[in-house]
């Protein structure tokens, strides 16, 4: 592993002393929205905040957005195995979990109801850039956003009329189609992409059908009122190959154990907002109704059906206070979660009979919050920023078949945070913060798999770190991190058995290298070390895990990219992403092996308006794995080629 960082670090060095350097923008005066729910500059933010350009995006050829997230450093995705449809979130070293992070669409949240990561509900065609914060920030978003919040920025047309066509297929019988229309008419900006992907899968099972319509719209009463809505519409359907036990994996990792399994479900979300910016300040109001409904065998068959409601208003206005200058913002939310049915039958795979009901239940929650946060600029280039959210939770769970698991909880949580970040010069701009927050049992676990003792996650996060600019054409940007997690709820034995874990911590370090040059040639490097411990943890049978690695959470995550660009040649991008060997239990004595993955892809610009593109994944054909319990493995496809065009009109 070693070796494999310094050959990354020398081979940039390497670019840096061998190519005369180009024009770049400073990125340390970007605008970025994310981390304080108003328009800062990135040297004002005290977190290591990640932003993924246009430029960025068009290395990949991603199905959806989770593939945009693989060389985010201090971040971490994992698939259960070929099909998009669950995804594990894990952020500096905390635990992997399928409501990982929240995830935004121009400030307008997405997940599922009940805080589900699902990329395949997610735009991507017309993105301008996205925002990833990897530090919990409960003190704004409360506790869908423990492990960190990705907000993606939606590019703005000038023109009355303008979109783009895509069309591409490959491996598999794979086809993915998308339509792009967007543009502004008088006071009106609209902004509509659909979506259609299918593929038979690499692995016997896991085929893919899944659809998107979002529709964006925003009417500007006045220049200074506006309001808008959001739309989205997100079937899918996918066969679910099931786990393989090692023997099984090593013999064909491409055959499957439940050939019956399958889900067909869909998600809907209707956001309306309005917004009224004044000579110094800003109101705005918006609500989320999110609606998911559907079913799956797996191996049992599970019936589900969620929505939720969620107002939020939020007052911003910049003040003075002597000769320093503050943006304060105050805000309240109100979060209502209804999953109204949760039911699980027995299922025969062999003859497709489902079974007598097993399983009944209802879990209701309501939280009602308040927060504040104030960032001032107490001298040149010093800046200090604070804040905090009080959230009361009120739960409510139901069995109809065991009526002994029913239990009502109420608890409250306040989660200030506290950073500075200080400009020396645009080399070195040093930041650090700290945060306390917390998560909340729904938000960690599913209600299949819930336990009545479950107590909340509290969680203090601490970061120093260190970005600048020395040059037009490199960047760099590290952070420390510690993450003490007390009553942090973990896996035993599956993935719908839990319990409260003492304390777990995270230590460890991040940092990105950027280098953009003039003869076309540019590249990065983003690198995370993670040392992720139980520091107290009994189970209920009285085993010990106390200094044992958390499961599924690797020690090195490695990504380097190397670009080239002209206008006679075309684009050319290849990318690699090392991950280390995780551990697939408490006990540390079963392992997912470490992998290198290398991906490419070739863009050919042609004529104005037509660009044809070439990409392939997993050129070595590696055979691997990202997610597994004891004896129970999820593979990951083998090697894929995908060509296609994208028409812009």
């Amino acid at each position: 592993m070693v070796k494999i960082i310094l050959f990354g670090i020398v081979f940039l060095l390497c670019f840096v002393f061998y190519v005369f350097a180009g024009e770049k923008e400073k990125i340390l005066d970007e605008i970025v929205v994310t981390a304080t729910k108003t328009e800062r500059e990135v040297k004002e933010i005290p977190t290591n905040v990640t932003v993924i350009t246009e430029e960025d995006i068009k290395k990949y050829e991603a199905r959806d957005v989770s593939e945009l997230l693989k060389q985010i450093p201090g971040f971490n995705i994992s698939y259960f195995g070929g099909v998009h449809a669950d995804i594990y979130v894990s952020s500096r070293g905390q635990v992997p979990l399928t409501r990982g992070a929240q995830i935004l669409v121009d400030g307008i949240e997405y997940n599922n109801p009940s805080g589900y990561f699902n990329a395949l509900a997610i735009p991507i065609e017309n993105i301008d850039k996205i925002e990833i914060i990897k530090s919990p920030a409960t003190s704004l978003y409360g506790n869908f956003a423990t492990g960190g919040v990705i907000n993606i920025i939606t590019k703005k047309s000038k023109k009355p009329f303008e979109g783009k066509l895509s069309f591409s297929g490959g491996s598999f019988d794979t086809q993915k189609y998308s339509v792009l229309l967007t543009g502004v008419l008088k006071n009106l900006e609209y902004n509509l992409e659909m979506r259609y992907f299918k593929t038979h899968g690499w692995q016997e099972n896991s085929w893919e059908d899944n659809k998107l319509l979002n529709l964006k719209l925003k009417y500007n009463l006045n220049p200074q009122t506006n309001i808008g809505l959001h739309f989205n519409y997100a079937p899918i359907e996918n066969g679910y190959p099931g786990t393989l036990t090692k023997k099984e994996f090593q013999e064909n990792p491409r055959q499957t154990t439940q050939p019956w399994g399958k889900a067909d479900s869909y998600t809907f979300i209707i956001a309306p907002y309005f917004e009224k910016i004044f000579s110094d300040s800003r109101i705005l109001f918006k609500i989320k109704y999110g609606y998911q409904d559907g079913w799956v065998i797996d191996p049992d068959y599970f019936e589900f059906a969620n929505y939720n409601i969620v107002p939020e208003f939020n007052y911003t206005i910049s003040h003075k206070i002597g000769d320093i200058k503050g943006i304060l913002l105050i805000g309240a939310e109100y979060r209502y979660l209804n999953n109204e049915k949760i039911k699980a039958y027995s299922f025969d795979g062999s003859t497709g009979i489902i079974g007598p009901l097993y399983q009944d239940r209802t879990w209701k929650d309501k939280t009602f919050a308040l927060f504040f946060q104030e960032d001032l600029e107490i001298m040149k280039n010093l800046f200090v920023s604070f804040g905090a959210r009080y959230d009361r939770v009120d739960t409510d769970f139901r069995d109809k078949i065991k009526p002994s698991l029913n239990f009502s909880k109420t608890h409250s949580a306040f989660s200030p945070k506290i950073g500075i970040s200080y400009l020396l010069s645009d080399s070195f701009n040093i930041f650090a913060n700290y945060s306390h927050g917390f998560r909340n049992p729904t938000t960690a676990i599913t209600g299949f798999a819930n336990n009545p003792d479950l107590k909340p996650e509290k969680i203090n996060s601490y970061e120093l770190g260190l970005r600048g600019q020395p040059s037009k054409w490199f960047y760099y940007s590290g952070a420390l991190f510690i993450i003490d997690t007390k009553d942090k709820i973990v896996r035993v034995g599956g993935p719908r058995r839990v319990e409260n874990a003492g304390e777990t911590i995270s230590k460890g370090i991040e940092f990105n290298f950027t280098i953009d040059l003039q003869n076309g040639f540019y590249s990065s490097i983003n690198y995370t070390y993670q040392d992720s411990k139980y520091k107290e943890y009994t189970t209920l049978a009285g085993i010990s895990y106390k200094d044992k690695r958390i499961p599924l959470i690797p020690s090195n995550i490695l990504g380097i990219s190397i670009g080239y660009e002209s206008s006679s040649f075309g684009k050319i991008d290849l990318i690699s992403n090392y991950t280390d060997k995780k551990y697939i239990d408490s006990a540390n004595t079963e392992s997912l092996g470490d992998h290198l993955i290398i991906d490419a892809k070739y863009t050919k610009q042609i004529g104005k308006n037509m660009e044809i593109f070439l990409s392939g994944k997993n050129l070595t054909n590696k055979k691997y794995a990202e997610v597994g319990f004891v004896d129970a493995i999820y593979p990951m496809p083998g090697r894929s080629i995908m060509a296609g065009i994208n028409l812009n009109f």
